[in-house]
């Protein structure tokens, strides 16, 4: 505590000294002023209650000093301290044996001691307290930046496995339609079939119906006379069947069968398609198909990426149509067709002209 902040009358306590005590008169109304300008500051800052209970124990140390010094002025103690109510009962019989003044000057050391160190604590916690919020505050502000960090990468992560769920959603609808659209030709060529089998069969009755009086006619010359078989002879064979009904060639059923081997066989690459989008679609990140028909399928999905160059996409597209046309002629039992550079060159470059007007999609790629 500065005694240079206040005055020696400050909080009313006048310069009154008595005749040959004017040294510690003055020094209690100096120690008086610098308490009243310390407690005032503290409850300016801290508020009323923070020195609500030192003013009593103070106001009653100050008066014991004053009696010690000044000696027994009744009359003189009440006007000194305006400002400051007493703490307790005021003693009416001053102290006047050196031993009384003696102790309550100690009692007064022992006061402004406890004083002092009360107004370092609450100093010390005043200055701790921002510097804790300070560092408090800091902390929530890495974790809030940690979790909003999480947070946008949580959503990045969604947003792209929901593109990916998109994409594959339109896939699966695409091959839908594809398959719906090859069933029904299936079971319309299967319907033809059926059809041509049943008037197949029924051409067949009529032969096997004329073979019969053919057969009989034969065994009867054998048993005849020669002049029955020279008559016979010149007789006219009837006719051995009748015209039946307009039926399929050989070839039209050949090529009906072909037909169906081949819708056969997209069906069963359509369910192969199918298949790995429905396990992609259970995983978006999805696994390595581990069947060996899938490889054709996950290098057609490399042929719509933008970042591979267009050397290796006409690559990639003649090594995925070479490949379904192997499985299409083990699927058929047919030898392969053996296609010349010419014809390789030429329909890379047609498909190359095509792929800069529009994207082309998994399915076209592959036929």
């Amino acid at each position: 505590m500065d005694p240079r902040r206040a005055a020696p009358g400050a909080l009313g306590w006048g310069p009154r000294v008595a005749a040959g005590s004017g040294t510690a008169a003055e020094l209690v109304y100096h120690l008086a002023g610098a308490l009243g300008a310390e407690l005032q500051e503290l409850a300016s800052r801290f508020g009323p209650e923070a020195t609500a209970g030192l003013v009593p124990l103070v106001v009653r140390a100050l008066e014991l000093l004053e009696k010690a010094a000044v000696g027994p002025a009744p009359d003189s103690v009440s006007p000194t301290l305006p400002s400051l109510p007493p703490a307790g009962p005021v003693d009416p019989k001053p102290d006047s044996g050196p031993p009384q003044l003696q102790v309550s000057a100690q009692q007064a050391e022992v006061e402004l001691r406890r004083l002092r160190e009360e107004n370092e604590h609450l100093r010390r916690e005043a200055r701790a307290g921002p510097q804790e919020e300070r560092a408090l505050l800091r902390q929530l502000k890495e974790v809030t930046d940690r979790q909003r960090d999480e947070l946008r990468a949580h959503g990045r992560d969604l947003q792209e496995r929901s593109q990916e769920i998109e994409a594959l959603q339109e896939q699966l609808q695409r091959l839908l339609l594809v398959n719906a659209e090859l069933h029904r030709k299936l079971a319309a060529v299967q319907a033809q079939l059926r059809a041509a089998q049943e008037r197949e069969r029924e051409r067949e009755l009529p032969r096997d119906g004329a073979r019969e009086p053919a057969e009989e006619q034969k065994q009867e010359p054998q048993r005849a006379p020669p002049k029955d078989l020279v008559d016979a002879s010149r007789q006219p064979s009837p006719p051995t069947a009748e015209a039946g009904p307009c039926s399929f060639s050989r070839e039209e059923l050949e090529q009906i069968l072909q037909e169906r081997n081949e819708l056969k066989t997209k069906v069963f690459l359509l369910k192969e398609e199918l298949a790995y989008f429905q396990r992609r679609g259970g995983n978006a990140k999805g696994h390595k198909s581990s069947s060996s028909n899938g490889e054709p399928l996950k290098q057609r999905e490399l042929l719509t990426d933008h970042r591979v160059p267009g050397l290796l996409l006409e690559a990639m597209k003649i090594t995925v149509r070479k490949q379904r046309k192997k499985i299409k002629a083990k699927m058929l039992g047919t030898a392969e067709e053996a296609e010349s550079s010419f014809g390789l060159w030429y329909r890379s470059e047609a498909e190359a002209t095509q792929a800069k007007t529009s994207r082309t999609s998994p399915s076209a790629l592959g036929e």
